[in-house]
């Protein structure tokens, strides 16, 4: 990390290495292949202009988890998501029996895929990058339990697309 913030290329480069794949993966879940790129692209220049504050503790994946984040909510057009209300998202009754989900990849992308666009910008950085819910939550601009109730809404959604 010493190198990293000292702008030492190979050290900023490991570092990418260690989370380019969440980025893309998040990036693409939410834009097309294009804006993926595009904002994938930003991340590594936050990095890399971050460098010289880097964290030295597991924070430093903030710098260009935030950046990505700014870039996807902007390329969406999302509001701001503290002018969302979550009462809207736990608009379902947990079922009163038992049931089974599909198994299928396929079914569950669909469902992702299915939620609605704040909802789906929130799964998918809590699933698939490092960051925890107080990180997303600063650079979201919301509290941390705003994070979780939009978890806890696109997940339950997901699942009951998935009953079969």
């Amino acid at each position: 990390m010493r190198r990293a913030r000292h702008g030492d290329l190979g050290a900023l480069g490991a570092l990418w290495d260690s989370i380019v794949d969440e980025v893309w993966s998040v990036a693409r879940g939410l834009l097309e292949e294009q804006e993926a790129e595009e904002v994938v692209l930003a991340a590594r220049e936050a990095l890399k202009a971050g460098a010289s504050g880097l964290a030295v503790g597991p924070r430093w994946v903030e710098v260009p988890f935030a950046r990505l984040y700014e870039e996807v909510h902007g390329a969406m057009g999302l509001p701001p998501l503290g002018s969302l209300d979550p009462a809207v998202w736990m608009n379902c009754e947990p079922p009163q029996e038992r049931w089974e989900l599909h198994q299928d990849s396929e079914a569950a992308r669909r469902a992702v895929r299915q939620l609605p666009p704040a909802l789906r910008l929130i799964e998918l950085f809590t699933l698939l990058t490092p960051c925890t819910v107080d990180g997303i939550a600063r650079f979201a601009g919301v509290r941390p339990s705003f994070v979780r109730q939009a978890r806890s809404a696109a997940t339950w959604r997901v699942l009951q697309e998935l009953r079969s």
